[in-house]
């Protein structure tokens, strides 16, 4: 039986559209899982691919930049049964947006043959933040929230 009532998990999706908020992302992505349906190898997957970003827009010693500079922020996966794909949004200066834009297919699909990708700006974030957690309906989905890179520990208030 569900734990939570309608309003607990309401008021809970309430949260998670705040933590999109307050990280301030600038940049939607959505990373498909291609062939296989490995929800695990999925996140893994990304946050390989949060490095690729960063070494093609930072070069080889990325990892050394200040962390201000660097990609981060939440993804939500939807449709774990079905087409497992993440919801990310991210927080990129311009020159990790440009990359994430004109390399980022190339590097996804690299990493997840077959894979969907999508990337632009976000131009309105409450939308955003509202579509990106719309599968959070019940107790297992709350389970679906990966961090990417330092955002965990970024939020504003």
């Amino acid at each position: 039986m569900n734990s939570r009532t309608r309003n607990d998990r309401i008021m809970e999706r309430g949260a998670y559209v705040d933590l999109v908020l307050g990280i301030r992302p600038t940049m939607a992505v959505m990373l498909g899982s291609g062939r296989w349906k490995d929800v695990g190898r999925l996140v893994r997957e990304t946050d390989r691919f949060r490095a690729a970003i960063n070494r093609a827009a930072y070069g080889p010693r990325w990892s050394r930049r200040p962390d201000r500079s660097l990609l981060y922020g939440v993804a939500f996966i939807e449709k774990v049964e079905t087409n497992p794909h993440l919801h990310c949004a991210l927080c990129a200066d311009d020159r990790t947006s440009e990359v994430l834009v004109v390399k980022g297919e190339e590097i996804w699909r690299k990493m997840v043959p077959g894979a969907s990708y999508d990337a632009r700006p976000i131009l309105w974030p409450n939308k955003y933040a509202r579509y990106i957690t719309k599968e959070l309906w019940s107790d297992a989905s709350f389970e679906s929230v990966e961090m990417i890179g330092r955002a965990g520990h970024d939020v504003r208030s």
